[in-house]
């Protein structure tokens, strides 16, 4: 159960938008590879994206589907806001909180997820 609720956070992680000068509006399709230590490995499809409310809030969603060797699907689904906090010029702070729901027969995982990040643009040189 802990290792679903890790994926799931790392799943939250890829849904960031990005720093100064990006936009916040994005969606992104991907095929992802699963492996649980000592257990079957798993293959399936993501999508997610966001959508910027305004400069500091914003929205995201995805939902994931993958499908193990020994026949059991894990279905995962997020949605959720986070906020964006200008702390310099070239840094941010990000902050999301998404409600998660995580699927395996029989098994249902509900929870909330936090996630929180400190970006720092690099300017260019060229």
């Amino acid at each position: 159960m802990q290792r679903l609720l890790i994926l799931a956070s790392f799943m939250l992680a890829g849904s960031y938008a990005s720093a100064q000068g990006v936009s916040y509006n994005y969606a992104e399709f991907g095929y992802q590879r699963v492996s649980v230590d000592g257990g079957p490995d798993g293959h399936g499809l993501a999508v997610s994206g966001s959508f910027a409310f305004n400069e500091s809030w914003y929205g995201i969603a995805g939902y994931s589907s993958s499908d193990f060797n020994f026949g059991n699907d894990l279905d995962e689904i997020y949605i959720g806001a986070g906020y964006r906090f200008s702390m310099t010029k070239n840094s941010d702070f990000f902050a999301d909180l998404a409600y998660v729901d995580v699927q395996q027969a029989p098994m249902v995982l509900t929870a909330l997820g936090t996630t929180g990040l400190l970006r720092q643009s690099v300017p260019a040189v060229c």
